[in-house]
């Protein structure tokens, strides 16, 4: 109905203002309709010094409308400037029109007509066109917002930029476009409003396909006459290579940061490493101990091992295989770990084709693969059982090359699949299972948070360099094949295939009983003891026999006789160091030691849970499997509630690491490699203990 008027046509709330309605003449020779539509017509096109004048004679029909004496019912405007926004989203520009107005007999609407002062000539609307032209093209996106923070328009640049559409971007509020706080895009409005000019203000755009573009901003506002804001002038740049520049040199430094705090825990752990068995060396010297002194100075060996091979394949070397034949039984045989305790429940069960004897391969190199996998599952077995499997699975004739299946498995907790991704990064350390009661008051530089990531994470409960595996995953890619790893049905399994040849000469007799053959030994340091010396292993083995935990405690002695034994706790995982330890204890003088061990933290509260205050003291290492030397501490102080003096005996020797044992209750910091007269002075001064230590 409207559309057929003559006049160009627009219909307004009026009481708001706000533009409800306007016909095809409107559209096609005032302004874009579906762009102002919605919004305050006196504040989006009226420039400010005709604004006044319009709203008064709006209010003077309003208050006509119920006056039985008024005689007009209609109001007139001249030469009014209006914003012209146009449908090809070309450059508005400001139009001069005659209005007429009324207001509807409810009050409710008023009506506006249009009719231009004067027509365009021939030579302004070229001047026009090239004037908008030069905006629209720009190589910067520019664009032009209403008072109201609504997009009036926006250059090709901008469109391009973020990938909209004119009918899509304009006429919007720009916050639909801003996924940033609202407080910071209004806190840019509030700037320029108060006539600040902003440069390179860094904002966020939302592109059409929902993707993020970084852009730089540059704006200032064109006022009216008379000061009032007219609208915002916006140049936009992208800001996406200084950010990538940046970002760059941010990772780089971020990432020389981390690599100098991974070297630097390296080091530590490095130290720590190297401490204990020189203390071992020390000891077992000392006393003897001929055969302790090997599996120490093989220990110093692997270590001095490991850093060379994970210099060298940092450095993108390879390894040299020498391939000869080697008995699959003595490879599984010397994989499993030799400093195993006594008494141990860990179970490693051998499955192995019948038919394989003999295989041609690195057997020095396949060798610590397979014993960094067994050591590996033993640490993280639920129930200490491994097994280890060799199959034949090419089945081709003896003799050619075929392909050997090594499959190492254990029960445990499901492995997350970040830390199996992360599991042969270098320094990456996973905590055993059966942690309990983290220690609240253990501070964070001490206790590393689990929140840091795995690769740059060396765990301090955790034996060993975090390498062990990296280097294992290593040197089968050397082999020409894979080690993998999986997680399911309560076991996680470590794998890879070697092509070698298969020699079936000289297979066991016990091969004959079935198709595999499946062999069940107890790992324990008794079997796997070096006894080539037999008398070195037998006082090896002697000095480690751990005493009864029922033993009854002995009463003391009368009279002039010696003092009471008294009884110690050793809370050491390292189980050579378990040995010297209470080799040297129970030789010392003037007062007989009782001692007990417990192999780490949890055994140690379990012990003490049980048997209640029958120690007189402990001496408890700090990095431990399953629960440290300080949640042990702290477990035994305030859930057990015993007063036992606690000794820290550790190879870690700083100031940081005494202050953090004194602050959770130990009552002295002793460093390995022991010193037996500051152990022997700690023990009179912090328990009254009075011994002579050989």
């Amino acid at each position: 109905m409207f559309d057929h008027i003559p006049e160009a046509l627009l219909i307004l709330d009026s009481q708001s203002g706000v533009v409800i309605h306007g016909n095809s003449k409107f559209d096609a020779h005032v302004g874009a309709l579906k762009i102002i539509q919605g919004k305050v017509f006196a504040d989006t096109c009226l420039k400010a010094m005709n604004k006044g004048a319009f709203e008064e004679k709006v209010a003077e029909l309003k208050g006509k409308v119920h006056d039985p004496n008024a005689s007009d019912e209609y109001s007139f405007l001249g030469n009014l400037q209006i914003l012209q926004v146009k449908q090809d989203n070309s450059l508005p520009f400001y139009g001069r029109f005659d209005l007429a107005l009324s207001i509807d007999s409810d009050n409710s609407r008023c009506f506006v007509t249009f009719r231009r002062v004067s027509p365009l000539s021939a030579a302004a609307r070229e001047a026009e066109a090239e004037y908008a032209d030069f905006f629209d093209n720009a190589p910067i996106a520019l664009h032009w917002l209403s008072g109201s923070g609504h997009v009036l328009w926006a250059n090709k640049t901008e469109m391009v930029t973020l990938g909209y559409t004119a009918e899509e971007y304009i006429g919007q509020p720009i916050m639909k476009f801003c996924p940033d706080d609202e407080e910071l895009v209004l806190e840019i409005f509030k700037s320029l409003g108060s006539g600040n000019t902003i440069r390179e203000v860094p904002v966020r755009f939302r592109r059409k396909d929902q993707t993020l573009v970084y852009l730089l901003i540059d704006s200032n506002v064109a006022y009216n006459q008379d000061g009032s804001f007219k609208h915002t002038r916006c140049f936009i740049r992208d800001d996406s290579r200084r950010r990538i520049e940046e970002a760059g040199q941010t990772f780089k430094d971020e990432s020389m940061k981390r690599i100098a705090a991974s070297k630097d825990k390296f080091l530590d752990k490095l130290v720590h490493q190297f401490k204990t068995p020189l203390h071992i060396l020390t000891e077992s010297i000392q006393q003897g101990l001929h055969c302790v002194t090997l599996d120490a100075v093989g220990t110093l060996t692997s270590l001095v091992e490991d850093i060379v091979d994970v210099l060298a394949f940092e450095e993108g070397k390879v390894l040299q295989m020498r391939k000869e034949w080697a008995d699959v039984r003595s490879l599984l045989t010397g994989a499993i770990p030799v400093t195993a305790r006594e008494g141990d429940e860990n179970k490693i069960i051998t499955e192995i084709d019948d038919h394989i004897d003999s295989i041609e391969t690195d057997p020095v190199h396949l060798g610590r693969v397979l014993k960094t996998l067994v050591k590996n599952a033993t640490i993280f077995s639920s129930n200490g059982e491994v097994t280890t499997r060799v199959k034949d699975v090419s089945k081709s004739s003896a003799g050619s090359t075929q392909k050997v299946f090594f499959e190492v498995t254990n029960p445990g907790a499901p492995v997350d699949s970040l830390v199996m991704n992360n599991m042969f990064q270098r320094y990456h350390q996973a905590q055993p299972p059966a942690r309990i009661q983290k220690a609240k008051e253990a501070p964070a530089k001490h206790l590393e948070s689990e929140e840091q990531p795995q690769t740059d994470k060396l765990s301090s409960d955790v034996e060993g360099l975090g390498v062990s595996l990296n280097l294992a995953y290593n040197i089968v890619q050397n082999m020409e094949s894979t080690l993998n790893v999986e997680s399911k049905d309560g076991f996680t399994t470590f794998n890879f295939t070697l092509k070698a040849r298969i020699q079936t000469k000289g297979a066991r007799a016990a091969a004959e009983a079935g198709s595999t053959t499946r062999v069940e030994c107890r790992s324990s340091a008794k079997v796997w003891m070096d006894a080539k010396d037999s008398d070195v292993a037998a006082r090896c083995v002697e000095t480690s026999t751990r005493a009864p935990l029922e033993e009854e405690h002995i009463p003391p002695k009368v009279g002039l006789e010696e003092a009471r034994p008294r009884r110690v706790l050793v809370v050491e995982d390292n189980t050579i160091c378990q040995r010297l330890l209470k080799a040297m204890l129970e030789k010392a003088k003037v007062t007989k030691l009782i001692v007990d061990i417990a192999s780490n933290g949890k055994e140690a509260v379990d012990m003490l849970a049980k048997l209640g205050p029958v120690f007189d003291v402990i001496l408890m290492d700090l990095r431990m499997p399953v629960m440290d030397g300080l949640e042990a501490t702290i477990y035994i102080k305030e859930s057990l509630q015993l007063d036992t003096p606690i000794m820290a005996l550790t190879a870690e020797h700083t100031e940081e690491s005494r202050e953090v044992c004194m602050a959770h209750g130990m009552v002295c910091h002793l460093s390995k490699p022991c010193q037996r007269k500051e152990l022997q002075k700690a023990l009179w001064e912090h328990c009254f203990i009075d011994v002579e230590i050989c």
